[in-house]
């Protein structure tokens, strides 16, 4: 088909047109499916956010962010996108939104400058558990730092040489802290020679061990301890790096059932011996079996009984076992005041 000259450059303007066009129509798809592909790597809400605010692409999980932009639910999250627009730098902060579960904490992060439009890439990540977590944890660390320091009882640490290196605050067996710090635990241990291990660097757990300990003062302490072993591994291998643990000083517990084991001893062997002196039918031979007796129950080498005279003279009544050498025991009586008063007399090789 014939055509003319300016008809010929007619059309090839149009086709030019008609191309340039359909480039410029392709262009926004093209960048609209690269934004899109953008924002949905990442694993949390994100959104893309024109140079005026509005919102131009989110991927799937940023329908709750977007809501929040655009009802204004969240002035925080528009303040710091205006922040990062202004300063032409990134703005990141914490959100605490209110919700029917309880608070919400979103970590908002806003970065410009990502297109020649001056878009502005918003994220958000849920804190929500990390925070509450965080939280918790703080709360019972404290906890548990707050029962350790009102305890009677002492917590304690040592390394591999048998050194305390933390000791509770308040001390323990009438020493500061600080003055046990660096220590070795068998200079506190009475008798250590007798333990193999010594409790305080055992390698296994221990439950209720009890161990006799110096005091400060130069007395001894009773205290129950329990510990655990400190294991970390080491080329394929658990290697023991220390021991930690809690003592209880139970000495007053220890005494207190000592007394009382004495007091039903003594009553057992008073109501032996008064029992005994029952039997005995004829009066003059009493006292004689009430020495025999007393003997026995006591596990004594002999037993003597005297009584006191007009003349405040301290007689031999009766006596049991062996009393050789006691000659001058009676004189020793003189400062002696009736009552209840126990004395307790060093007589050559006799203990009396």
């Amino acid at each position: 088909m014939a055509m003319s000259k300016n008809g010929q450059k007619r059309l090839e303007k149009n086709l030019d047109e008609k191309a340039d066009s359909g480039r410029s129509e392709k262009r926004p798809d093209i960048k609209a499916s690269e934004q899109e592909k953008l924002l949905a790597g990442y694993p949390g809400a994100a959104l893309l956010v024109a140079d005026d605010g509005s919102i131009l692409h989110s991927n799937t999980k940023a329908a709750g962010l977007e809501a929040l932009i655009q009802h204004d639910a969240a002035p925080e999250i528009k303040n710091l996108i205006e922040k990062a627009r202004t300063n032409g730098s990134v703005a990141a902060d914490s959100v605490s939104l209110n919700s029917a579960k309880g608070k919400i904490v979103l970590e908002i992060t806003v970065v410009p400058g990502l297109g020649e439009a001056g878009e502005m890439l918003v994220t958000a990540r849920d804190m929500t558990m990390e925070r509450n977590l965080r939280t918790a944890l703080v709360e019972s660390r404290q906890r548990y730092k707050d029962l350790v320091e009102v305890s009677s009882d002492f917590s304690w640490e040592v390394n591999p040489e048998g050194e305390f290196v933390f000791v509770s605050p308040r001390g323990a067996l009438g020493f500061k802290a600080e003055e046990l710090i660096n220590k070795k635990t068998e200079d506190f241990v009475l008798s250590p020679e007798e333990f193999s291990p010594l409790p305080f660097v055992s390698e296994r757990s221990l439950d209720n061990v009890e161990i006799w300990m110096n005091h400060k003062d130069g007395s001894t302490a009773c205290v129950v301890l329990s510990c655990v072993p400190l294991m970390a591994e080491e080329d394929g291998k658990q290697v023991w790096k220390g021991t930690r643990g809690v003592c209880r000083n139970v000495t007053e517990e220890r005494e207190y059932e000592s007394a009382l084991a004495q007091a039903r001893r003594r009553e057992q062997h008073l109501n032996y011996i008064v029992s005994t002196i029952r039997d005995e039918l004829e009066p003059h031979n009493m006292l004689n079996t009430a020495a025999a007796a007393t003997a026995r129950a006591l596990g004594v080498a002999g037993c003597r009984i005297y009584r006191r005279d007009e003349k405040n003279t301290y007689m031999i009544a009766a006596e049991h076992g062996n009393t050789e050498g006691l000659d001058n025991l009676d004189a020793r009586f003189a400062p002696l005041e009736s009552g209840d008063q126990i004395a307790e007399i060093t007589l050559g090789n006799w203990y009396v």
